[in-house]
């Protein structure tokens, strides 16, 4: 029986043979483009690194596509810090392909005027910058006091719902599927509702693209994912300005107010109740009524009240 080679044997080898196609594996790296760019930097892959270079970086910073591939990705001692030598190689990578360079460039800060971004790839000077998606969602959920915080999820999970919706091809796809291999298990479903309670998280995740319902449809729904979230804005931007008004209103004011409330969905017309914070009668855990002790006889009566 032949010895069975040692890893280190097996790793010498894999070595060399990436060395022979190095020119080849760069050339296929350097030759990923994209037409939608996205900015992030993270610690988490730093503190993976071992060896005499760990503890050499705080930050790794990478440049990805629409499609997840990541275009170049550099470790720094701090954020956003030592950038442009990342910056200056994509859009050199960009001019000696001749491709056009990226629709819209998405980063987790510095998106707004003469940011730092914008003078980095200071060669797309009329490229749009946008705040990632994410990183809007995290600014909203600045009331949390930390992500611990025990409503910090369902905050979360209700924003990504008003934002984000399954795309309509892909789910009806998934649910004909769904539907045909239920009827080879002779399941009996009732209608769509019923359909969907079958198809789990995971398959949706799976087979399925998340897409943006769009601004016009989000400012509808946010933050309740109810429809009528405009009228309510409305409403609002109104009383505001007759509060910054005059202290009386006239027949126009009035009957504008009227208007916009009768505007309003039965759902947010209907009046808000909360929680009753405290017992709204008194509970009283025993009380020791006044009688005449009598030997062998319970002097206290214990009262329950649940």
């Amino acid at each position: 029986m032949l010895p069975v080679p040692q890893f280190r044997w097996l790793m010498q080898l894999y070595i060399q043979d990436v060395l022979f196609r190095l020119d080849e594996t760069k050339a296929e790296v350097t030759s990923i483009f994209g037409r939608i760019l996205r900015m992030d930097s993270t610690k988490k892959i730093v503190g993976k690194l071992a060896g005499p270079v760990r503890g050499t970086a705080l930050w790794a910073s990478n440049i990805g596509n629409e499609y997840g591939q990541v275009l170049m990705s550099v470790l720094t001692a701090g954020e956003g810090h030592g950038l442009a030598l990342m910056a200056n190689g994509i859009m050199k990578r960009y001019k000696d392909a001749a491709v056009e360079r990226p629709e819209v460039l998405f980063v987790d800060r510095d998106c707004c005027g003469s940011s730092p971004v914008r003078t980095l790839f200071h060669q797309w000077k009329d490229i749009p910058i946008r705040l990632d998606i994410w990183h809007f969602m995290r600014r909203m959920s600045g009331g949390c006091t930390t992500d611990s915080h025990p409503l910090y999820g369902s905050l979360m999970n209700n924003i990504s719902r008003c934002i984000f919706m399954w795309d309509k091809d892909d789910l009806e796809a998934l649910k004909e599927a769904k539907r045909g291999e239920l009827m080879l298990k002779q399941v009996h479903l009732k209608d769509d509702a019923d359909l969907l309670t079958h198809i789990s998280k995971q398959e949706l995740a799976l087979h399925c693209r998340r897409t943006t319902r769009g601004a016009d449809t989000t400012d509808s729904v946010v933050p309740d994912n109810l429809p009528g979230y405009a009228a309510v804005q409305d409403l609002a931007k109104h009383l505001v300005a007759l509060v910054e008004g005059n202290l009386f209103l006239s027949s126009e004011q009035a009957a504008q107010t009227i208007q916009l409330w009768n505007a309003l969905s039965p759902h947010d017309q209907r009046r808000t109740v909360f929680a009753d914070r405290f017992d709204p009668q008194a509970c009283h855990t025993f009380r020791a009524p006044k009688k005449t002790i009598d030997p062998g006889v319970q002097s206290t009566e214990w009262l329950v009240k649940i």
